[in-house]
């Protein structure tokens, strides 16, 4: 089965306006948990991915799959904390949703997000190099 570029690209649609639903969902809900924020910008951070990596097709390499795959790891928890800042702002309440040792620990994901991402984007160019080949 072979995917066109209009397939891939309905689907990149689809996918991102069911992470605007999520969002939509998550924003209201009174929560101090953290992860939930970062799941959802995991899901904004890949999808920002796959729209690079599949956007051109005519030059896929090894290199270009690892870096995208580490700059969203790395973009994953600037959305994350930009997340948590906007439910905080919406809410306005006296004291913030999330206090400051859970930023401190949003933050210190960061190496652990980025190196994953970098596998991730190593391991899916090497199936896609195979793949072709």
């Amino acid at each position: 089965m072979t995917w066109s570029p209009s397939a891939t690209s309905l689907w990149l649609r689809f996918s991102a306006i069911g992470v605007g639903i999520l969002t939509l969902l998550w924003l209201p809900i009174e929560d101090t948990n953290e992860l939930a924020a970062i799941f959802i910008a995991l899901l904004i951070s890949g999808l920002l991915a796959l729209r690079a990596l599949l956007g051109h097709q005519h030059h896929q390499s090894l290199l270009r799959f690892t870096l995208i795959g580490g700059l969203a790891g790395a973009a994953t928890i600037p959305i994350a904390l930009l997340l948590l800042a906007f439910k905080t702002g919406l809410h306005s309440h006296g004291a913030p949703d999330f206090p400051a040792d859970q930023i401190i620990a949003v933050l210190r994901r960061t190496p652990f997000f980025t190196t994953g991402g970098l596998l991730l984007g190593l391991g899916s160019g090497t199936w896609n190099i195979s793949r072709r080949s």
